[in-house]
């Protein structure tokens, strides 16, 4: 037990050695406060006697980041990472370098060219980056719906951005059109529609058939160095169906979960938010893109405390990378709400569990692995 959580249990019927591993997540206070409870669990049963030997095991790391908003800090910042001040101020209040930027791009066509500068910028900072990228947001000035793709008419343009992917050969993530199993983007509108006028089965799952068609042309492309995101929503009343939507292997390499506490009567603990549908993806390791915690209803500064040190760490096992979705939009989301919660967040984000900002020079044309 450390305080009055405990960290894990065991049973034994007869004497002699046994053994139980403990999650720790490597920071101080959790050691502090370790006790080691002996209980006889029959009656009359008793304890002689107890010999405990411990072992400390190098406990896996995760990479970590964040999507950084620019005007969180002011308005003359920029957002993250093409203006590094952003970078550096949101860094100094975590007190620990970023292994993972956040960041979008427009698809091929609409940004003609693969722009290497945000890519070169975060492995710059010894950091990875993930990408977001959707057919359409609504505020595109050219709308491509996803029966579009799967009929072929931006083929050439993909093909063509694709190639340069190649060409500059760092290893990248892609979390293409995320968060499809809700309503919110167009695409997940258009699937809503499907869904709603009894669709057959070959359109029920036409997400996939399109993420398939993409990864088909980027493969022939030679584009090996694109790590392949999954990403929906965690469930949700009215989300569609995720058997539908999961393109699955070779197509994915991580899947991916969004979630948020919205607080007030809707305040959720990490655990509660994540669980079900972590519970529900297969064994690819997972990546929390987008998760923060509102001020009301809770203490944000405990929900952070609580995520960082015991759920991620302890147990969630599958989840390999975490992200910040540090932008007031709608709420205050940034770890910069309160004293309480910055200092929560660095104090969390301190643990080596978090691997820090010491990825500059990934192989070559290579897909990004999880870290041991």
């Amino acid at each position: 037990m450390s305080g009055e959580t405990t960290l894990a249990s065991l049973t034994a019927k007869s004497s002699g050695w046994h053994s139980i591993s403990l999650g720790l997540n490597g920071t101080q206070s959790q050691l502090d406060g370790l006790e080691l409870k002996f209980e006889a669990f029959e009656s009359g049963g008793e304890i002689y006697a107890s010999y405990v030997e411990t072992q400390l095991k190098d406990h896996p790391r995760v990479y970590w980041g964040a999507w950084i908003r620019g005007d969180t800090y002011g308005p003359e910042f920029g957002d993250a990472p093409w203006d590094m001040n952003t970078w550096d101020e949101f860094q100094t209040h975590a007190n620990k370098s970023l292994s993972l930027i956040h960041f979008g791009q427009r698809p091929p066509w609409i940004q003609a060219e693969f722009e290497p500068a945000p890519f070169d910028y975060a492995y710059s900072k010894g950091a990875i980056p993930l990408v977001d990228m959707a057919n359409d947001l609504g505020n595109f000035p050219l709308h491509v719906s996803l029966r579009e793709i799967a009929e072929g008419k931006v083929d050439a343009a993909w093909t063509q951005w694709a190639k340069e992917v190649a060409a500059y050969k760092k290893p990248l993530f892609l979390r293409w059109d995320w968060e499809m199993n809700g309503d919110w983007f167009p695409y997940g509108k258009e699937m809503h529609e499907i869904n709603e006028n009894s669709p057959t089965l070959e359109d029920k799952q036409l997400f996939k058939r399109v993420w398939e068609r993409l990864w088909n042309l980027a493969t022939a492309a030679g584009a090996k160095n694109i790590t392949w995101v999954w990403c929906p929503n965690i469930a949700h009343p009215g989300g569609l169906d995720l058997g539908y939507l999961n393109p699955g292997s070779p197509y994915v390499d991580w899947n991916c979960l969004d979630g948020y506490n919205e607080g007030g009567a809707n305040w959720k603990t990490f655990a509660q938010l994540f669980s079900q549908t972590y519970n529900s993806l297969d064994s690819k390791p997972i990546m929390i893109a987008e998760t923060a915690s509102n001020e009301f209803g809770g203490s944000k500064a405990a929900w952070i405390k609580d995520a960082l040190e015991t759920q991620i760490p302890t147990q969630f096992p599958k989840i390999k990378a975490v992200a910040w979705f540090n932008w007031n939009i709608e709420s205050e989301w940034v770890i910069e709400s309160t004293p309480a919660a910055t200092a929560a967040f660095a104090s969390g984000i301190s643990s080596p569990f978090y691997a820090p900002g010491e990825f500059g020079s990934l192989p070559a044309l290579t897909k990004i692995q999880p870290l041991p």
